[in-house]
């Protein structure tokens, strides 16, 4: 997920970045519709889901099996944790990622690992893409 997180954040920030120096300075790049850019959102305590509301827990330490999440579905519980020391920008996006698990589960999707998290990356740049034009 990291990859592909990295990705979004270079096409959206880099880029309106290397937009912004073509006509103006880089200190005093404005949007062309001369707004400032939108600010994420605060992540909810909860989000819904087709078998009802599931809990979001920010987490200073957030490990499985050795390895060091972002963020994490965990079914069981019904609950979404996500590393707390993450910038907002970047922990709305991995929500977006965990959410997409969450629909999976909710509707029965069994897909491979490293294909689910491929799909769940996927839908999580282009929600992630579309809350930023908001």
């Amino acid at each position: 997920m990291g990859f592909a997180l990295w990705a979004l954040f270079s096409a959206v920030f880099i880029g309106a970045a290397a937009l912004g120096s073509a006509t103006q300075s880089p200190t005093h790049f404005q949007s062309p519709t001369h707004q400032p850019a939108p600010t994420p959102p605060t992540l909810p305590a909860f989000v819904p889901s087709a078998y009802g509301p599931v809990r979001v827990i920010l987490k200073v330490n957030l490990y499985f099996d050795g390895d060091s999440l972002y963020g994490a579905w965990y079914p069981h519980i019904r609950t979404i944790f996500v590393r707390d020391s993450l910038p907002l920008w970047f922990a709305n996006a991995v929500l977006e990622h965990e959410k997409c698990h969450v629909a999976l589960t909710d509707y029965g999707v069994s897909l491979p690992d490293e294909v689910e998290e491929r799909v769940c990356d996927a839908i999580a740049q282009q929600r992630s893409i579309e809350a930023l034009s908001r």
